[in-house]
């Protein structure tokens, strides 16, 4: 959230400090993102529904030629109650959150966004979307790396032009005709593939998020289930370049990348400011995303301590995480 007086209404609702309010707030953030990527659908009380709409391909003629557009899925937002809310369920089972407080939360929340959407605040959700004015009306944005998620098993495909046989250059009609139909025919059979393979086809696809609140933008996708953490063979010793977290332990996840060389980077900036970081790789379904986390933290209380002791700009976006498994992370290489 950008919103300071955001922060501060709920923080004074909950008794708690706006450090510690913004915290928590971003783990649920975090959970949000993951919850929507692997239901496709999510409903908050205060807010509304949101859920994923899937657009068909579409072909169109235009006097400038055959435009062909590819499938893809669009992020959809609808104001309102719908007589459902996954607060309290993602609170319990992302968050980590005792039953009571999860309760606690939600009814805090759906009445501090309640007040915002009657003031139409500008509104900004980490990694998910944002609230804002646009065009003369109030309404919801996508982020476009969770839409970039969404998309995942269509990375490849993008609009065609085909242009009319007319525009062709003379000399190159004979040519140009077999091209356009290997062309029209590459396009049939990568949506095919598309279609038939789906997540087989998307892991073959390069991709890399980068950072919201820096270089650009990051996703935080808390990693309770169904996201697992992956199997990393033990180190010996656990010192400067690995750390090992045990069940039920907790740790500050700073930010969530696509690619891990690009969170392999960070590793390197945030030492140099004292901070002992690691990746973490982990798993939701077939995409695979690589964390930066610090600290090893025996409770919830520790960790958000911890937290309020890190710079501004590093815990802008970050959330407590909840081990559920032993792992090992890795600062510069994954074994």
């Amino acid at each position: 959230m950008t919103n300071h007086d955001f922060i501060e209404e709920l923080a004074g609702l909950l008794a708690m400090e706006s450090q510690e309010a913004h915290a928590l707030l971003n783990s649920f953030l975090g959970a949000m993102v993951a919850e929507f990527l692997a239901c496709g659908k999510l409903s908050v009380k205060g807010l509304g529904r949101f859920s994923v709409r899937k657009l068909a391909p579409v072909k169109k003629i235009t006097v400038s030629g055959t435009v062909y557009t590819p499938p893809c899925n669009r992020m959809i937002f609808e104001r309102g109650s719908f007589g459902g809310d996954d607060t309290v369920r993602i609170a319990v089972s992302r968050v980590s959150m005792s039953p009571d407080d999860a309760n606690r939360f939600g009814r805090t929340l759906a009445k501090v966004l309640v007040r915002a959407f009657k003031e139409k605040r500008e509104l900004v959700f980490n990694g998910f979307g944002r609230f804002t004015l646009q065009e003369g009306g109030y309404g919801f944005v996508a982020e476009s790396t969770l839409e970039a998620l969404l998309n995942r098993e269509y990375q490849d495909l993008e609009e065609v032009v085909v242009l009319p046989q007319d525009r062709v250059p003379t000399g190159s009609r004979r040519k140009a005709a077999p091209f356009l139909i290997l062309v029209s025919a590459a396009i049939a059979a990568g949506v095919l593939l598309v279609f038939l393979y789906g997540r087989q086809f998307a892991e073959s696809i390069p991709f890399s998020v980068a950072t919201f609140s820096q270089r650009s933008a990051s996703v935080s996708p808390n990693s309770n289930p169904p996201v697992s953490s992956e199997t990393v063979t033990p180190a010996q010793g656990g010192g400067a370049d690995s750390l090992v977290l045990e069940k039920e332990d907790y740790t500050i996840i700073l930010a969530t990348f696509r690619s891990g060389s690009t969170a392999r980077k960070e590793i390197s900036p945030l030492r140099s400011k004292g901070i002992t970081a690691f990746v973490w790789p982990a798993f939701s379904g077939a995409v695979k995303y690589h964390r930066v986390t610090t600290g090893r933290f025996s409770g919830r209380e520790e960790a958000s301590a911890h937290l309020k002791r890190l710079p501004e700009k590093t815990a802008g976006s970050a959330y407590i995480q909840h081990v559920i498994k032993r792992v090992v992370l890795h600062a510069e290489k994954e074994l």
